[in-house]
């Protein structure tokens, strides 16, 4: 008996080294004398020139079963008209005879009923009565890997089996085996593999297709618990060409995230994936919008839901994000919107994700970032890159600032955020502009050798569309008469600048009010202002925003320069201001006003009034112009040697309807005394 198990292996070790060469059957009658039959199945192969050796050995082995119990009266008969057919269908020896035997010798070995080998044989019957012959050589082979091992298709990619070798042949105008009770294993060439727990179905061996029923997959080869995780599927259909399916109308539970279950789409797939980076079984739930109370300690999830290997995969759709929704004392305070959003047990991740802080009624937002948040040290990190619309500013309504920094960090349970670049960052340095702020350089950047300047070009376009500054990118570029290829580049450039909001996924324009204000500023049409604070920081914070008050200090700053016109900037101490809201600032340092140079603390402007209040002011150094003129017959300001003293007052630097300083206001900046100096 030990012989006959090896019996398979041999023959498929053995059939597989003969090269198909032309091939005439010398036998023209099967005779059904069981002796005379061995005889005449060794002439026949050796017409096919096979080694003796290998041929003798082969015969050893079928000789042992053939002569076995298990090989009865009945299934040589069947043997004996099997090959008979076969003669007349003038088939080949090779493949079509070796591999008959080798089913039917896997098959003795299998431990089933006559019945089943009954039901194969008029299948097999049937197959050899087809107008073509074309499909008897593939169902052989079927069978002897199904009587083998259970393996009813198998190429040199994928094969699929089944647990148990309870199955029914049939043939209803194609052959078919039935599968009444199974586990449904699929493996890849890399030894991979995937489950259908307690299943049923159909295999159609012409059509390489597996009609399944009912089963339930679960996720416990990405370490997560079957009693924990799983789908129960309905009806499913499975091409055994390829490593997976696809099932509709599933039942999913994750007992970590739902009380009740879900339904959804799975597809399952077997292909080489190792620890962190295996990615199916996956779901993906109908419903795009169902909210997971604190998924985190103060995040509640809103959104689709997918499960993608031991991820839970958030999505949204057209109409709507996934989002995370982070609150601060039991209010809403951020959120974070993406198509995809992934969730671990440790961390929550994102890219392309669009965020919203709110302060009060005002926000910072940004279109698209890099989001990070670690769970255990309820850190969160969005990060602005330097690709695409990524590149746009962070818009800050309460501060009126546009921020260029790259990673906003805050550790959600702390009253402070820090906004920073990331060591060793290939962007510039960090910048705080005005919203208001304008350059007539920047804006004839903008144009370069085009005929029009891209800003007008979309205001016009906004105008003739009834001031909607909502569209898509294909609708500007049909307007532009442009593919939407040519145009998308100049919408990521306009996005980066903060003139638009440009989404490029959805490919939705909404158009910022910084564009009418750049045309209407070049125009001379509105004032603007050219205020800036520039951050230069190595491995610390640029600025950190109090949570409490949402005062913002920002660090690194050397110089503002608050009105070219009028000549004033500031200097401040430590390199430091906190900036409040709308460009409210206090500091302390230095003022240079004209002829003038403040020095002390206390200091704090005023946006609107363009007021610097003097509220301490340690000294006050003034210039004059020489009595005696230098080599060039220029009168050169020089410094008054004495300051003075214990000062409290304000310095208007403009007009504040001026503060671009495009009209000449002579007797600005005024400096008000309040006291006695």
């Amino acid at each position: 008996m030990r012989n006959l198990k090896l019996l398979p292996i041999f023959f498929i070790l053995f059939f597989i080294s003969q090269k198909s060469v032309a091939q005439v059957n010398p036998i023209k009658q099967f005779t059904e004398d069981p002796i005379k039959f061995l005889d005449e199945i060794k002439t026949m192969f050796e017409a096919t020139n096979m080694d003796k050796k290998e041929l003798k050995s082969f015969m050893e082995q079928f000789t042992l079963v053939w002569n076995s119990p298990k090989y009865d009266d009945q299934l040589k008969k069947a043997t004996y008209s099997s090959f008979n057919q076969m003669v007349k269908k003038k088939l080949r020896i090779l493949p079509e005879y070796r591999s008959y035997l080798i089913a039917v010798s896997n098959f003795v070995n299998s431990n089933q009923s006559e019945d089943n080998f009954t039901s194969w044989q008029e299948c097999i019957n049937k197959i050899l009565n087809e107008k073509t012959n074309r499909n008897y050589s593939d169902y052989l082979d079927m069978s002897l890997n199904l009587f083998a091992t259970n393996t009813f298709y198998k190429s040199s990619v994928v094969e699929y089996g089944s647990s148990n070798n309870k199955y029914i042949f049939e043939y209803d105008s194609i052959p078919k085996v039935i599968f009444p009770s199974l586990n449904l294993r699929c493996y890849n060439n890399q030894n991979d593999s995937g489950i259908v727990y307690n299943t049923h179905g159909v295999y159609y061996p012409y059509k390489g297709v597996f009609i399944g029923q009912g089963g339930k997959v679960n996720w416990k080869r990405t370490g997560l618990d079957e009693n924990t995780v799983w789908a129960e599927l309905k009806k499913y259909q499975i091409t055994l060409k390829t490593s997976g399916f696809t099932a509709d109308s599933v039942v999913f539970y994750n007992k970590n995230y739902f009380q009740k279950p879900l339904i959804g789409v799975l597809n399952e797939k077997v292909v080489s994936e190792k620890g962190s980076n295996i990615s199916y079984p996956r779901f993906d739930s109908y419903s795009k919008r169902m909210l997971i109370s604190n998924i985190a300690q103060d995040v509640d999830y809103d959104g689709g839901f997918s499960m993608h290997g031991d991820k839970f995969i958030g999505s949204g759709n057209k109409e709507k994000d996934a989002l995370l929704i982070f609150k601060r004392e039991g209010k809403t305070f951020l959120i974070v919107g993406a198509n995809m959003i992934g969730i671990t047990k440790d961390k929550f991740t994102a890219e392309t994700a669009n965020i919203k802080f709110y302060f009060g009624k005002d926000s910072i937002t940004h279109p698209s970032v890099n989001m990070k948040f670690i769970i255990a040290t309820r850190m969160l990190s969005l990060i602005r890159t330097s690709d695409g619309i990524s590149k746009s500013p962070f818009l800050n309504s309460f501060h009126k600032v546009d921020m260029y920094f790259e990673e906003l960090a805050w550790k959600i349970d702390d009253p402070k955020i820090d906004l920073r670049m990331l060591i060793g960052n290939t962007q510039e340095d960090a910048m705080f502009e005005s919203s208001t702020y304008f350059r007539s350089d920047r804006y004839d950047k903008l144009q370069g050798i085009d005929q029009m300047n891209p800003l007008i070009q979309m205001r016009d376009f906004v105008k003739k569309n009834s001031d909607s500054r909502d569209f898509t990118g294909d609708t500007y570029a049909r307007y532009l008469k442009l593919s939407a290829n040519d145009v998308r580049p100049n919408l990521v450039r306009l996005s980066a600048m903060g003139f638009i909001t440009y989404d490029a996924q959805a490919d939705e324009v909404h158009v910022n009010e910084k564009l009418f204000l750049y045309i209407a500023c070049r125009a001379g049409h509105v004032d603007y202002d050219v205020i800036q604070f520039p951050s230069v920081v190595r491995n610390a914070s640029n600025a950190t925003i109090n949570l409490l008050n949402y005062d913002m200090t920002i660090f690194g700053v050397k110089q503002i320069f608050m009105s070219d016109s009028q000549n004033v900037s500031i200097y401040p101490a430590e390199q430091k201001i906190i900036l409040r809201k709308n460009r409210d600032f206090t500091f302390a340092g230095i003022i240079h006003a004209g002829r003038f140079d403040f020095f002390g603390k206390e200091f704090s402007f005023d946006y609107d009034k363009f007021i610097i209040n003097l509220k301490n002011v340690d000294s006050l150094r003034c210039s004059v112009k020489s009595n005696e003129p230098d080599a060039y017959g220029e009168y050169p300001l020089v410094r008054v040697k004495t300051v003075i003293e214990n000062i409290n007052g304000d310095l208007e630097i403009d007009n504040p309807a001026n503060k671009s300083g495009r009209k000449n206001f002579a007797n600005y900046p005024i400096f008000n005394s309040f006291k006695d100096s």
